[in-house]
């Protein structure tokens, strides 16, 4: 099969690159004006935090966020300055001569690597090198499925029949491997070994592809034997060990579950590509007319704790109004309540809520419950005080 890269820069904003096995993308990164990351070397922050279990500092160099720096990348002449070490003026003047030759060595030497490589490179001279001018898109034209839109899906189906759901959440990335149809082999030992060597494969080029970071849990198909397990992780070391990132990994459990840390380098397709859905907030549900009701009813209860008034608004999103208009008025009729409800139709100001009320008047709300709340904690008795008391000192 050949091996081939793309590079589609006809676009000057956007730049895409796809390497290729054959038809097989093994490798995808693509980069955008409107995309904004920051990673880079820092020359002047302070240390805000010191996080010894992840092995790294939290530094604040300025921006909102504070850059994440892993100890093994902070030079070593950073963690100790010996107190008996001066430096005079002489020395720190031979010290910018010495350092000024070397830079310019290396500049000389940059220009000639430079003007090697242009060569060796230039469309007009290597013949493995070709510049696309055609005008249908250059991935189409040679068969290619720009990956962009399929590598946010879950489910990645295998030759063999099995499938993979990968899903990325706040804390890790799970990957489970399920063998679907691939029901081939003579009985299930075989069946799930061989699927769970075909997904090493997978899993390894959908990590790269999608540049997944972080912890990444893998629950492979249960195997009985144990030589079986162990082929597997062989597998997967070997794959991973080709990774530019640096990786950690644990064994396959006796749940069939692997553990595989691997270090940030850019970001995700995730973060490249996709905001959080202003309706669910990202976790793919959203609210059914049972829990809506369920909230509309709890807050017009609320509205109890707060000063007398004849009538309060709320504001609702109108279809929801219109479809339940029925239902919902018998159920607020049915709290017998000393104030009544005004219901106001929103077309599209809600910002993808079913309904919400004055901000001032949730404030209250809150106010006048946790005051209640105060009431009703039980107060601490004389012998609970003494007896922490004694707890405290045999601790000490």
């Amino acid at each position: 099969m050949s091996k081939r890269i793309f590079i589609d820069g006809n676009i000057n904003s956007e730049l895409c690159i796809i390497a290729t096995d054959g038809q097989d993308i093994n490798y995808f990164d693509y980069s955008d004006e409107l995309i904004s990351s920051k990673k880079n070397n820092i020359y002047l922050g302070t240390v805000s935090r010191v996080e010894p279990s992840l092995q790294a500092a939290f530094i604040d160099f300025g921006s909102e966020k504070k850059a994440f720096l892993p100890f093994d990348e902070i030079h070593p002449s950073y963690f100790k300055i010996p107190h008996n070490e001066k430096i005079t003026d002489n020395d720190y003047s031979n010290q910018d001569i010495d350092d000024e030759k070397k830079n310019k060595k290396q500049f000389l030497s940059f220009y000639r690597k430079y003007k090697k490589l242009e060569q060796e490179f230039s469309v007009n001279k290597n013949t493995k090198i070709t510049h696309y001018k055609e005008k249908l898109p250059l991935f189409e034209s040679f068969g290619i499925k720009n990956p962009i839109n399929s590598l946010s899906e879950e489910n990645i189906y295998m030759k063999s029949g099995g499938y993979l759901v990968i899903n990325p959440t706040e804390a890790l990335t799970s990957v489970d491997i399920n063998s679907g149809r691939s029901t081939s082999e003579k009985n299930i030992e075989i069946t799930a070994l061989n699927t769970n060597l075909e997904a090493c494969d997978e899993i390894f080029k959908q990590v790269q592809l999608r540049n997944i970071a972080g912890l990444i849990v893998i629950d492979f198909i249960d195997m009985s034997i144990n030589g079986n397990n162990l082929k597997v992780e062989r597998k997967i070391k070997e794959l991973f060990y080709r990774d530019r990132a640096r990786i950690q990994m644990t064994k396959i459990s006796q749940f069939g579950l692997m553990e595989i840390s691997r270090q940030r380098i850019g970001q995700s397709i995730y973060e490249k590509f996709y905001n959080k859905c202003e309706c669910c907030e990202g976790n793919g549900l959203r609210k059914t007319k049972t829990i809506v009701f369920h909230n509309i009813i709890t807050i017009i209860k609320s509205l109890n704790f707060i000063e007398k008034k004849e009538e309060f608004e709320i504001n609702i999103d109108k279809k929801f109004f219109l479809e339940n208009k029925e239902q919902l008025i018998k159920r607020v009729k049915s709290l017998k309540l000393k104030f009544s409800i005004k219901f106001i139709e929103i077309e599209k100001d809600l910002n993808f809520k079913i309904f919400e009320i004055d901000q001032k008047i949730y404030e209250q709300i809150n106010s006048k419950s946790k005051e209640n709340i105060q009431k009703y904690i039980p107060q601490e008795t004389n012998t609970e005080k003494t007896y922490r008391r004694k707890i405290k000192k045999k601790i000490n």
